[in-house]
């Protein structure tokens, strides 16, 4: 028989999915199930959000915080232009700060059982991240005070920079109640004082330093999702995360200070100097209330500084207050209000005051700037705090409640 010169129909081509089955299923699956997660996700917090959860879990709302560094951490901070902000002396070189597992600066608990425990609270000042560790002022005066009283005491730094009197309210029943110090020590005044200038009270919004917000992982609130990937990245590559957000700091901002206040700046409310002592006063009238009510003795002490009546000519030469727009001499002035605020206080609720504002007169060696401390500025002051501690502890009336009448 004769072959047709007619050619037989040809198969078209393969689609993508039939040359590649597998894959196509795997990508099928892959993405009912992503459809799956986000609407199972969506309906959940649907769900939530009306009160009524499925895993009985209420949402989180609004939560307090009293700022302290990540336990058990470890960071390190570099002054910014030593030579022009610190003509006191600074090194230009890495400050390297360890966190121990309650929060406080290390060195910390020297003993597993003391007989004597002193916790102080405050900001920068008290923090000392400039400072050697071995020297600021709380590790010294546990140390002082063992040589001189001849028992073990352990000390404790819970400084954070920019604290307020208000988050050592919620630092000392957040932490430091349940350790049953025998002394709490605060010292503040700067820091609410630029706070109160600028914000006029402890709860806006606006303040740098808040004193309530939203918790860090609501994801559906301000970028809530970006939140979420910076933490997974912060846990699971922290060094290099910690590595790339200082250099992406400093390529956007270069080496000038941060501005707090920056948001507010020219729309602060007219400063009441009485309404901001009042409002000072009531937290620290605050303070040595919870503190006496969990049976621990609280201690009020002024800030030593070096903002005399006629500056100093590094002082004058950087003068850059806190209080921006304010003048040298009124920013003294309030400044030293807020030092009587303190004294008053201590004074009429018959607490102890450490006045490091008059037992001190700090140079250029003992401050690197107005009101922070060098490493022989950090011993001085631990000499004048451990003296009044001695006092104290030789003249403990009869009828103070014991250590362990909580316990």
């Amino acid at each position: 028989m004769a072959k047709s010169g007619l050619v037989g129909d040809v198969p078209p081509a393969a689609n993508w999915f039939e040359r590649h089955p597998r894959l196509a299923l795997v990508l099928v699956l892959s993405a009912a199930g992503i459809i799956l997660a986000a609407s199972t996700e969506f309906a959940l917090g649907r769900i939530r959000s009306t009160g009524q959860s499925l895993l009985g879990v209420e949402p989180q709302g609004r939560v307090l915080t009293f700022r302290e560094y990540p336990v058990s951490g470890r960071f390190w901070a570099m002054p910014a232009n030593p030579r022009e902000v610190y003509p006191g002396g600074l090194e230009q070189r890495r400050y390297w700060i360890d966190i121990d597992s309650n929060g406080f600066l290390v060195p910390s608990r020297m003993h597993a059982r003391a007989a004597l425990e002193v916790v102080f609270l405050g900001g920068s000042t008290t923090e000392g991240l400039f400072v050697t560790p071995e020297r600021r002022f709380p590790f010294r005066v546990g140390r002082m005070l063992e040589d001189s009283l001849g028992t073990s005491v352990n000390s404790y730094n819970g400084g954070r920079s920019g604290n307020v009197s208000r988050h050592a309210v919620l630092a000392f029943l957040g932490k430091v109640a349940p350790m049953r110090p025998k002394y709490v020590i605060l010292m503040e005044n700067i820091n609410d004082l630029a706070v109160l200038t600028h914000i006029a009270d402890y709860w806006s919004a606006a303040s740098p330093r808040p004193f309530m917000k939203q918790p860090a992982d609501a994801w559906r609130e301000d970028g809530g999702l970006v939140r979420r990937f910076k933490g997974a990245l912060r846990v699971l590559l922290p060094n290099r995360y910690g590595a790339l957000g200082s250099a992406w700091t400093r390529a956007t901002r270069g080496e000038k200070p941060v501005d707090e206040f920056a948001a507010v700046r020219g729309k602060e409310l007219p400063f009441a100097l009485a309404a901001a002592e009042a409002t000072f006063q009531r937290g620290l009238e605050t303070f040595v209330a919870v503190a006496r009510i969990w049976r621990t003795t609280p201690v009020l002490m002024t800030q030593a500084n070096r903002l005399t009546a006629q500056p100093d000519p590094e002082i004058a030469a950087v003068w850059g207050s806190p209080l921006q727009g304010t003048s040298y001499a009124e920013f003294r002035h309030r400044y030293s209000r807020f030092n009587d605020v303190i004294r008053r206080v201590a004074k009429e609720q018959g607490v102890p005051l450490v006045d490091l504002d008059r037992d001190l007169t700090p140079d250029r060696l003992d401050m690197y700037d107005a009101v922070h401390y060098t490493d022989r500025g950090s011993e001085r002051a631990a000499a004048v705090i451990a003296r009044h501690l001695r006092a104290l502890e030789g003249a403990q009336p009869s009828s103070m409640p014991r250590r362990d009448t909580l316990r």
